[in-house]
């Protein structure tokens, strides 16, 4: 029995996912697509997938704890999947599972709740709106620049409390971020938890013991997230801000159990992770790189950064970040569930079946990279390939993309600029970039270290 069993009821606004489909030769052979031999067991990670795709090509189908499950890494196929034939696709079990830990909102909703949430919410995350705490954000970089020269931090860890004091400040528009970084923590330990199922193998206290865990962390977390709706209220409801737009999208929130509480609590989960695993996943591939250190310091120090504009008009930092998202998008995983019977790349796909794309695989691929796995940000300074920009998708696609691109990508983009800017080389203890993959979000290893010389 799974977590996402134990906690708040369904709400309306999402779709019941058919049945999984059961892994079988007849299903096998109507779909005419490759098998492979071996069984799958426990979460899924990025490094399987991808030799899946060496190994097998554009489409592979796979047993799973029994059930049916493809994966697609061809452009065409994953336009189909999330933006021509998206009606046709539900989101996945992986999703879903995430509403145990911050509960049902825009990441589970379907159909026209979505459309309405999204609808309501994307003014509050446009740059336009963004450039109100581009100072803020500043300054935070600044300040845990000033640490790191002082002494050596974790890598990750790092990361992680510059983007939940950026999303509090600019999410909830607090003065002064909490920097209560139990929030972080419990966050990373509920994610682990929820990507594993219990096993109705395990002895019952093993499994009692497991659940009373997860259920202090998301404890932590609620509680965490109730006291920052609340300071937005004590400090007079400021506009500008991420809060002021979802309190006036209520009504598009009505069948949720906590609909502010839980949507505040998915978008600062989002938002800080997915920004910590770029500034992260930044650092590593420049690791080593002085050539690149020295033309973005070039570039910065000739910068003055006063809106999100000029932010934008820095072509090399915005070409690290586009290559950084293309060899570590922070997403590496997103699952659907076949509503009908359909077809993809000549493939029967059941009603039920589980069907995977994954941009950490597809943008690794040399059939739509050229060097696909080498760190090549001048890639980003021409206009590229058609068939390059058809298979970068880091944020997703379609009227699923993710809302936070902007606001992810121009956090990440503050902190590298203040970066460059100092008069010291960022250093790491190791040049080991295998991914964490302990959660659907990606990082590097987090035993790094985070050095300024």
């Amino acid at each position: 029995m799974g977590p996402k069993l134990l906690f708040n009821p369904r709400p309306a606004s999402l779709s019941v996912s058919p049945p999984p489909v059961e892994f079988g030769l007849d299903v096998v052979n109507s779909t005419g697509a490759e098998v492979v031999a071996e069984k799958v067991s426990g979460p899924l990670n990025p490094l399987f997938l991808e030799k899946l795709a060496e190994k097998h090509g554009d489409s592979t189908v796979f047993d799973r704890a029994g059930r049916l499950h493809l994966l697609f890494t061809d452009p065409a196929a994953v336009n189909q999947i999330l933006v021509s034939s998206s009606n046709d696709f539900l989101k996945g079990d992986q999703e879903q599972a995430l509403a145990a830990s911050v509960g049902w909102g825009l990441l589970t909703h379907e159909g026209q709740t979505h459309k309405n949430v999204q609808t309501a919410l994307r003014p509050s995350l446009r740059g336009e709106i963004l450039e109100r705490y581009l100072e803020t954000v500043s300054a935070l970089a600044k300040q845990t620049i000033k640490r790191l020269g002082e002494l050596p931090s974790p890598l990750v860890g790092t990361a992680r409390q510059f983007s939940q004091d950026s999303g509090e400040a600019t999410l909830f528009g607090l003065p002064e971020p909490t920097r209560d970084y139990r929030y972080h923590e419990a966050i990373w330990s509920m994610n682990s938890f929820v990507q594993s199922e219990i096993s109705e193998f395990e002895p019952a206290e093993v499994r009692k013991a497991k659940v009373s865990d997860f259920t202090s962390h998301k404890e932590t977390i609620d509680r965490h997230v109730e006291s920052l709706v609340d300071q937005w209220r004590a400090n007079g409801r400021p506009l500008g801000n991420f809060l002021e737009y979802l309190f006036g999208a209520r009504d598009s929130l009505a069948d949720s159990v906590h609909p502010i509480r839980e949507e505040s609590s998915i978008f600062l989960q989002a938002a800080t992770e997915t920004t910590a695993s770029l500034v992260s996943w930044t650092i590593v591939a420049l690791n080593g790189q002085s050539h690149y250190w020295e033309r973005l310091r070039d570039e910065c120090l000739a910068a003055n950064i006063d809106s999100y504009k000029s932010l934008k008009a820095l072509p090399f930092l915005n070409a690290v970040i586009q290559e950084t998202l293309r060899l570590f998008p922070p997403v590496w995983l997103i699952p659907r569930v076949a509503r009908i019977d359909t077809e993809i790349s000549g493939i029967r796909v059941p009603r039920g079946a589980r069907v995977i794309v994954s941009p950490w695989v597809t943008q690794r691929r040399e059939e739509y990279f050229r060097d696909a796995k080498t760190f090549v940000p001048e890639r980003w300074l021409a206009t590229g390939s058609a068939s390059e920009r058809r298979a970068f998708f880091p944020f997703g696609l379609g009227s699923r993309v993710c809302i936070g691109e902007s606001f992810g990508k121009m956090t990440a983009a503050i902190f590298l600029y203040e970066l460059c800017r100092t008069e010291k080389f960022v250093v790491l203890n190791s040049r080991n970039s295998e991914p964490d993959i302990t959660s659907l979000i990606s990082f590097p290893d987090g035993t790094l270290e985070f050095q300024m010389l």
